[in-house]
This record gives C-alpha cells, sequence and structure tokens, in this order.
C-alpha cells in the first residue's frame, strides 16, 4: 500500500497546485488513506466548475482496448477532464489519448512519475504562476515577441504537473524573489 499512498498523497498536491480544491486529502496519513482511497475520485475544476475524474489503474499496463472502452463510459457520465494512473500504457493507448477530440482532455502518468510531486525537488523553483492572456500582453510589449522567449517542452515533467499547454507562459522565480524567470511552452 506504500506506493499507491505516495502515489495518492503526490496527485493530490498536484491538483492542489492546480487550484483544485482537495481538502486536507494530501495530509492523510497512510491509515486514513486505507480507509478512504477509491479507485475513482471526482472533483470540481476551479475556474469552469466542470467535474474532473481520477482513475488509479495501479497494478495494470493500460492498452487501446481498455481506453476505447473508458471514453465510452466518459460519455455516458458526461466528463470532459480526466486523469489516468497507470503502471504503464502501452504505444497505441498513448497514441490514442493523444488524438482524442477537443471537448474531452485525457491527461496520463505513470505510477513510477508520482511517487514524489517534482516541484519538491530542491533544484525546481517554489513559485510558479501561468500567466493569462493580459500579462503576455504586457510582457511581450516589455521584453518583445513570445518567440524569443525561452522554450519549455509540453512533456516537460513540470508542464505535465500543471497541465500546461502549448503557448502558454509560466513565470517562476527560482527562491530569492528578485528575479522572474519566463518560459513559454512548445
Amino acid at each position: 500500500m506504500g506506493k499507491e499512498y505516495k502515489i495518492y498523497k503526490t496527485l493530490n498536491k498536484m491538483l492542489k497546485d492546480r487550484g483544485y480544491d482537495v481538502g486536507n486529502k494530501y495530509r492523510l496519513s497512510e491509515d486514513q488513506f486505507k480507509k478512504q482511497f477509491k479507485k475513482t475520485e471526482l472533483y470540481k475544476e476551479p475556474d469552469t466548475g466542470n467535474t474532473l475524474q481520477v482513475i488509479y489503474i495501479l497494478d495494470e499496463k493500460f492498452g487501446a482496448q481498455s481506453l476505447k472502452n473508458l471514453i465510452m463510459d466518459l460519455e455516458v457520465e458526461g466528463i470532459k477532464h480526466l486523469i489516468l494512473i497507470a503502471k504503464d500504457f502501452t504505444s497505441d493507448a498513448i497514441k490514442g489519448i493523444k488524438n482524442i477530440k477537443d471537448d474531452l482532455q485525457i491527461e496520463y502518468f505513470m505510477n513510477k512519475n508520482l511517487y514524489t510531486p517534482v516541484t519538491n525537488n530542491r533544484f525546481q523553483p517554489k513559485t510558479f504562476l501561468v500567466l493569462n492572456n493580459k500579462e503576455i500582453a504586457e510582457i511581450v510589449k516589455q521584453y518583445g515577441p513570445i518567440k524569443n522567449f525561452p522554450r519549455i517542452k509540453e512533456s516537460d515533467p513540470v508542464s505535465k504537473y500543471f497541465n500546461l499547454k502549448i503557448n502558454q507562459v509560466i513565470c517562476f522565480d527560482r527562491g530569492n524573489g528578485d528575479y522572474y524567470y519566463r518560459r513559454v511552452i512548445r
């Protein structure tokens, strides 16, 4: 149960960092976790109020057929955003996730990538801020076109942690608070 507990805590810390109301779920003791753990959980998205579903498939490899069945279930339930956590994903499942229509968003994480929050690394910045369009326009006015900004890949662990999309801009500091770094997602 130790690995599942670590994954659960990391996921809830990640959702809290994204602005979701997770209560004290990321602070549960291991004993409390054992009593409360469910393979599927629902959260309300902070901006839209839509439902986010999290599914833990901790001991299995997730394949393309499982994805097809899951998509049909999501359409029936009206879920538009899903986080899948599995031991591993087949290449066909990953291709299928990337080719899903725009009205359904599926994020996927392998167990091993959620044992510790990526933001807990001592070399990672402590403060991250996703800029809105108005803030991006101000920065572009001050520093020039966004295409000249340093880049971070959409597949980067920090990008996945915050669910960042292409052309979004993040701002962060490395601890001193005097200087802010900016990266555009590519």
